[in-house]
């Protein structure tokens, strides 16, 4: 029998990651161009006031855990990417669901285009 050598990271260890990763996330949708406008658009989106986010952002204190969630869930981010720095930001998962529901909407459109003839 193999030994386990799954290593079991610590909390700390896991809102360090997830703040890093958090502060990438607001990085790409406030800063450079994104869809949100700015900090304080960002901050109501995942439940944060701008006071909140400061020490975040001067990596005086770790985001909280749900705010990190929020911003998965709004922005589409992976979770095993936010807290565990594996896979890509976006995870492979989204593009092939995204790729599912295109084919399922060609479909649609493809069967109104026939009834209509």
């Amino acid at each position: 029998m193999k030994p386990n050598t799954t290593k079991i990271r610590d909390k700390k260890a896991i809102q360090e990651t997830a703040t890093t990763n958090f502060l990438i996330v607001l990085d790409q949708v406030v800063r450079k161009a994104g869809p949100v406008k700015s900090l304080q658009e960002f901050g109501n989106l995942i439940g944060m006031s701008q006071q909140n986010l400061s020490p975040i952002l001067k990596r005086k204190r770790n985001v909280p855990m749900e705010a990190c969630v929020m911003a998965c869930d709004i922005f589409g981010c992976s979770y095993q990417w936010m807290f565990a720095n594996k896979g890509d930001m976006y995870g492979k998962e989204k593009a092939v669901n995204m790729a599912l529901n295109l084919e399922e909407r060609i479909a649609q459109i493809e069967k109104k285009l026939k009834i209509k003839k």
